[in-house]
């Protein structure tokens, strides 16, 4: 009798509070006693929590820096991006024509070969047949030292079949 799965544990389902945890990112800061009661106080006097105030600096952090950004190099952080996004999909369709056109040309190159092996093997059948050469293991060689793109596997599959 076959059994499925034994001793394999099955996936335990999250619950709410666990989901939200692995979604969200903890950060823990280190303050002195003194920073720690610079910032309640501020919180105090500003009238919001102390989480409030945290998650308000983040969002400022942010807005500073796109103004320290627009300022030293005169463009705005949304321009600067899109530039290089533009530029990553020049890049990146530059690239695909070169692979095409790669692969055309080694799509070239091993046709070319194939030809050159039904050549040889018609020429070196008869030796082979005969005895006079082992032809499988000299066809190879020829088509090997011939070949300038160096993929062994792609043209050892090539003669198997």
């Amino acid at each position: 009798m076959c059994r499925v799965g034994v001793g394999v544990p099955r996936q335990k389902k999250l619950n709410y509070y666990q989901r939200w945890r692995q979604s969200h990112k903890a950060v823990t800061i280190y303050l002195s006693p003194e920073e720690y009661e610079a910032l309640r106080q501020l919180a105090g006097r500003v009238g919001l929590t102390f989480k409030d105030l945290l998650y308000g600096a983040a969002k400022d952090v942010k807005k500073l820096y796109e103004e320290v950004v627009h300022k030293y190099f005169g463009v705005d952080v949304d321009e600067l991006k899109n530039e290089y996004e533009t530029k990553i999909a020049k890049l990146r369709e530059e690239y695909e024509s070169e692979i095409t056109k790669l692969r055309q040309d080694y799509e070239a190159k091993i046709a070319e070969l194939r030809q050159e092996c039904e050549k040889l093997k018609g020429e070196l059948g008869w030796e082979y047949l005969r005895g006079y050469a082992d032809g499988r293991k000299l066809i190879k060689s020829i088509v090997l030292n011939q070949c300038e793109v160096k993929c062994p596997e792609d043209v050892l599959k090539l003669l198997k079949d």
